[in-house]
Order: structure tokens, then sequence, then C-alpha cells
């Protein structure tokens, strides 16, 4: 990772959302008007000692996420008998679903319908974290927390990431 100087957000946008937003689409803190002189000082003194640096390197480094959380699938599988044909069925239907999912979701970006992003992503979200899917869960955490703020600068980016992700998924999982 290359450092890039932080960026702090100083605006009258004072909202827990608004907040949300700027975080989203890449600041790196926030402070709302009015201004105090210590407020400022503290979070300008945060970044100059590294700390929040520190911080923020960690968090951005890449944490790989796994394509299959076998866990999640042994669990499923004990939770069923033991029936793979079931589990196998499951998987294959979830895919499918998930695609018409990813389907809708570019559709309604292309509508401006953020709330419809969201909604399908979120379900989808919960969909593949209870089938053990975490590289589709993980993205679709991102682009759903993203859509909630209408922030799509990168739609197109995670969309095509999250397609693939699936595709992983997919090739790993259905017999």
């Amino acid at each position: 990772l290359e450092y890039l100087p932080p960026i702090i957000a100083m605006t009258a946008y004072a909202m827990k959302e608004d907040k949300e937003r700027f975080l989203a689409a890449g600041m790196d803190d926030y402070i709302a008007k009015p201004i105090r002189a210590k407020q400022l000082i503290d979070v300008v003194g945060k970044w100059i000692s590294g700390k929040a640096a520190e911080e923020q390197m960690l968090v951005k480094k890449e944490v790989k996420i796994p394509v299959v959380d076998k866990e999640i699938l042994d669990s499923l599988l004990e939770a069923v008998g033991g029936e793979q044909s079931f589990v196998d069925d499951m998987l294959t239907e979830f895919v499918s679903e998930a695609k018409e999912q990813i389907n809708a979701a570019i559709e309604a970006h292309k509508l401006g319908d953020c709330k419809g992003v969201q909604s399908e992503l979120h379900t989808l979200k919960g969909n593949s974290g209870t089938l053990g899917a975490a590289e589709v869960h993980n993205l679709c955490e991102i682009i759903e927390k993203k859509a909630k703020v209408c922030e799509f600068s990168l739609f197109e980016i995670e969309i095509e990431e999250l397609k693939s992700a699936l595709g992983r998924f997919e090739k790993a999982v259905v017999r």
C-alpha cells in the first residue's frame, strides 16, 4: 500500500448519515461545524502523531477473505443430518438467486434507485453469510453500506468483483 495523506472533511453537515457518506466516499476523518479549536487540534494531532494513520493502514490492509467458509458449510451439513445432496441443491439455488439479485441491483443502479440496490444486496448479504459464501458476503456488505448513502463512484468495479466472487463460490461448491 502506498501512503496517502489523510483527508479530513470539515463541513456543516452534522447528521450521522452525513458522516457515513463522507467516510464511504473516502474521507479518513470528519469534523462537523461549528469547529471548536480543541476538536480541530485533537483530530489533526491524531493524524500527525501517526496513531490514526496506523489504525487506517491496519484497516485498509488486504484481508484475505475466503471464497467459502468451510465451518458454515460443515455446520449446515450437520444441521440437515449429513444430506449432502440437500446442501448441494440449496447451494445451486442460492447461486441462481444471487445472479438474479446482482442483476436486479445493477438495474436499480441504472435507475438511480439507491434503496433498490441496498435492498437487493442486503438480501444477498444475509443469504451468502448463512450459506458460507464469505467473499460474496463481504463484498455485499461494502457495496450495501455505500448504497445507503448513494455513493456509487466505484459501483461498476465493485459489482464486477461481486460477480467474480460469486463465480468463484459457484466453482468451489456447485457439483
